[in-house]
Order: structure tokens, then sequence, then C-alpha cells
């Protein structure tokens, strides 16, 4: 692999970071604090325990599942200028999967919040104290048009909240992939809205490694959103981000993704070849049937259907083996994609498996099952088994199922046993620190340094591979919200993000103006920022906590 270890190990990565970003970024982290705060009052007002389950959007796509990952993110949320902004990255190799792709490198940024697709903070002219000579004629007539980003987030809130969209969480992870090809081409895929991948890989240009790659490439995120771009040209303007790269993370929590997914591309050939071979045993026993013998087997594959006596010939008990095997090993195939990579071995059983793959039908659940149940193929064999009544006799595939059943295992309970349970003793630790102590930013920034690489980590055991890197596979079912982000994506829809854009805009330029007016620094923006009475919910002790913590912004 051609990757320079030593570059990589002090490279970090350039990060869009125009004045735009940095004066929007404030009003969209205030108003994610002020609705989670709106939130929490909620459930308080239920009498419910608000804790990491209550919280936690597990389903959402760029929330982190870590749990009791809330006692993090909140503190880190309210660090004042350290809340703001992408903090570290973490940098994974993958196995190529397109023709010609050696390997894709997986970028994942972590935010201390997510913004949620939406529309900037914006007022009337009066607010920034503008004086209005001319437009004071007019003003009467526009003024519908400085309550349009309002009413667009209102309508965004009700949409989100009528299909249980997550928005303005605690903790987000953005993504981009940069893919190695033949002959040196480069190419990446960034993210839209809510952390879907865009589908067409975009060529970068030719390099002679990963780092020179780097070296002339950027990201950039979108204000309101965190979706990640790779960027061909550096912007005037960047930031640059820590990166730890995938030989320090395979070395230090003993880990190889890549390894792995090799092994379940083996599996998959496996699964190929069997399949082939079986339809052809099935050609083979058809074409011994006369047309009667078909129409009596059609008639008895339906579920509605069955013809007496023919369950008990030796020849159509033969086919309905090969056609309930070959559909087993086919859906085996589309779990390889779909499946978190933890649930290959050992682990706790998924709400996935119990509800949707309908593992309550065939299994008396008792505790002890659901927290150390086998692999998640070794369970759908037995499944499907149970339900289709017959033993799948592939020993092979067994076999191999056992294989990367071990080979898991060795990765995520050691990442388990070490990692995940001394980041659950350093959340216990932050909890007992007071944020009135002398040294609590500094103890904070230090925590979320150590324990954001187990949180990104724990994604990647967490989540299938469909949606973690190879976005291709992604099941047609849900490939729906892939469209939609990529129809409000699309700079010719002028009712998605290019309307956004222009709000931004135009946002960004009214907040620039108020500055000038004001005489206001970077910190006392914020702080005019954090003071505003339109936020209602966040506790005013918050805000002063928020506050505190911009004015000891420099010496950390």
């Amino acid at each position: 692999m051609q990757y320079n270890n030593d570059d990589l190990l002090n490279l970090k990565l350039k990060v869009a970071h125009d004045f735009q970003k940095q004066l929007l970024e404030i009003t969209s982290l205030v108003r994610v604090i002020n609705n989670y705060y709106f939130k929490k009052a909620r459930l308080d007002s239920k009498n419910s325990k608000f804790s990491s389950s209550d919280y936690n959007f597990i389903y959402n796509k760029d929330s982190y599942k870590f749990p009791d990952n809330t006692l993090l993110f909140e503190n880190w949320m309210l660090l004042g200028m350290e809340s703001l902004y992408p903090r570290l990255a973490l940098h994974y190799v993958f196995p190529g999967l397109l023709k010609g792709e050696k390997r894709r490198n997986l970028f994942q940024f972590t935010f201390s919040t997510s913004r949620g697709f939406g529309f900037p903070i914006y007022f009337g002219p009066e607010f920034y104290d503008y004086i209005l000579k001319y437009g004071k004629v007019l003003e009467p007539l526009f003024k519908w048009s400085h309550t349009v980003c309002h009413r667009a987030n209102q309508a965004i809130f009700l949409v989100a909240n009528r299909l249980k969209i997550k928005r303005h969480h605690l903790g987000e992870y953005e993504s981009a992939i940069i893919s190695e090809y033949k002959n040196g081409i480069y190419k990446g895929v960034s993210t839209l809205l809510h952390g879907y991948f865009t589908t067409d890989p975009k060529t970068l240009g030719i390099y002679s490694s990963l780092d020179k790659a780097l070296d002339n490439l950027a990201f950039s995120y979108s204000i309101g959103d965190h979706a990640i771009k790779v960027e061909t040209k550096i912007p005037d303007n960047t930031r640059l981000v820590p990166l730890i790269p995938h030989h320090e993370v395979n070395k230090k929590y003993k880990l190889d993704f890549y390894s792995y997914v090799l092994e379940l591309l083996l599996f998959q050939k496996l699964l190929i070849k069997k399949i082939i071979d079986l339809k052809q045993r099935k050609k083979d026993l058809l074409s011994t049937l006369g047309w009667i013998e078909k129409i009596k087997l059609r008639i008895n594959q339906s579920r509605y259907f069955s013809i007496q006596g023919i369950k008990n010939s030796e020849k159509f008990m033969k086919i309905e083996f090969c056609i309930k095997s070959i559909r087993l090993m086919e859906e085996l195939m589309n779990l390889i994609w779909i499946t978190p990579l933890h649930s290959h071995t050992y682990h706790s059983l998924t709400p996935f498996e119990f509800e949707i793959l309908g593992f309550k039908q065939s299994f008396l659940l008792e505790d002890k099952f659901y927290e150390n149940s086998d692999s998640i193929f070794l369970l759908y064999i037995k499944h499907k088994e149970n339900k289709n009544n017959f033993n799948f006799k592939e020993s092979e595939v067994v076999q191999k199922i056992i294989s990367l059943r071990d080979l898991m295992g060795k990765m995520w309970l050691n990442f388990k046993d070490n990692h995940i349970s001394f980041a659950l003793e350093e959340l216990e630790k932050l909890s007992t620190l007071s944020y009135k102590n002398q040294d609590f930013k500094k103890k904070a920034v230090s925590y979320v340094d150590k324990l954001i690489p187990i949180f990104s980590i724990y994604e990647i055991f967490n989540r299938p591979l469909s949606e973690t890197i190879y976005p291709e596979l992604t099941p047609q079912k849900k490939r729906l919200w892939m469209y939609i982000a990529r129809f409000f994506a699309s700079r010719y829809n002028l009712l998605g993000v290019s309307l956004m854009r222009h709000y931004n805009n135009l946002a960004f330029y009214n907040w620039s103006y108020l500055i000038k007016k004001k005489k206001l620094s970077f910190l006392q923006y914020f702080e005019f920022v954090v003071k505003l009475p339109i936020w209602k919910y966040i506790p005013i002790e918050t805000k002063r906590r928020i506050i505190h913590n911009l004015n000891i912004y420099n010496i950390v």
C-alpha cells in the first residue's frame, strides 16, 4: 500500500474556514443548544429520566451510538469556541469494490453537535440598525421576506417530527471517501444532507500516494448541516484538523477492518459459487419434469396453496431444497452489507435482528440469548431452517461463517473489554467534575480528545458497511432518503440547499454589518449571539457557563 506513514502521522487535513462559516456556525450552534434544552425540558415534563437511552438517536445516520455519550457532548457543546468546527478526523482503509478501485480511504470528522438541515438565523433590517432611505418606503412590501427563514425552519421541524427525522442532536460525525484507482487516479465521494453519500465518485487527480493527494486537496462542510465535500481547489482560508491515520488506529486499538472485509468478499465469492452450483442442479432436476409436474411445483411454492402428496415426492423435495438453499444464500449475501460488523460474532441482539429479520418468531429469547447471541449469519440460517422446515447442508458456508465469527470476535471483544470499558470509566470521571472547577475547560477538552477516537471506532463496529463505506450497496428500500437528499442538495433545485445558501449569504452580510457597526470582536459577537432573547429554552446558568468558557478561550 502506498502510504508514507511518517508523513500521514504528522498530517493535518485542510478544511475550508472562511469568515462566513465562522460567523454562521456560531448562530447554528446556539440554535442547536436551544433546541436541545427544549427537548430535554419536554422529556422532563413527562417525568421521564433523562439519559442517553432517552436522547441517544441511535437510528440517525450521523449521530453517535456510544452508550452514555450524552455526558461528553453536553459538556463539549458548552465550551465556547472549542465547541465549533470539526475537532478531529480519523482515517480508515477498506478494500476497493468498483472496477479498477484498489482501496477506499474513509475520513470521519467529529463535531460537538448536529446542525441539521436548516436556514440561518435571520432578522429584519431594524435589528441590524440599518439606516433605510429609499428602502423605507418599500419596507412594508418586503417585510414578509424577513420571516422566510423562520417559517422554513418551522416547516422543516414539522416535517422532521412527522417523519421522525432526528435533527439538532448531540455529537455528530460526517464522512468523506477518497479512493485510489489504478494508475494513481484518485476519486472522491462526498456526503449530502444527514450523512448520505453521493453515488458517483468525482475524479480528484493523479497522485503518487495518498499523502501527496491530501497535500493538494481540501475538505469543506456546509453551514447548517455539516455535510463533508472533497475539494480539488484549496480555499484561501483553511483550518487544519488533526488526523489519526489508519495505521495508528490499527496499532493502538488492535484493529484490521481491511483484512476482515477481504474475508467477507471471499465469503461472498463462496456464496456465489454455491448458488451457481445449486441453480445448475435445480435446472437439471427441472428438466426431468413434465409440464404438469412443473405446474404442480409452482402451485406448491405459493404461500396460499399446497398440493397433497407432492411433498412426499423425492424429486420435488430435492428441487424444494435447492430453491430454499439458493434463497437463503442470496439473503446471506445481502446481510453481509446491511448488518453491523459486531453482529458477525457473539453480540447483544439488536432491534434490527429481533424486529426486521423476524428472529422473535423463531427463538424463545432469554436474557442470556439477548446478551450473547451467536453470529447473525448463523442465527439467520437457524431462523430460516425453522421457518421453512429444512436443513441447510452447505457445510463449507457454515465453516466460513464460523471463521468470520472468530476473526471479528478477536477485534470486537478486545475493543469492548479494553477500550469501551475505559471510555465508560472516563465518562464516569467527567460526571463528577464540576464546571466551576478552574481547569474544567482544559480537562473537558482532554476528555473529548481521548474519547472521540473510541466513539468513532464504535460507529464502524455498530453500523453496516453499506452505510459506512460502500454506499452503492445500500438496500433499495433505504435509497429513497438518498434520492431525497440528492434532490434537496442539487444546485438546480431552487427550493433546497440553493435557497439556504442564498439566505446564508444574506445573513452573513447582515451579521458582518452589525459586527462592524458595533465594533465587536469575534468573541464579543459570540457572546452577543448567546445573549439574544430568542433562545427561550437555554437556562440562564447555561448561558453564563458558555460566556465564562468564552472568556478563558485563549488559555486552553
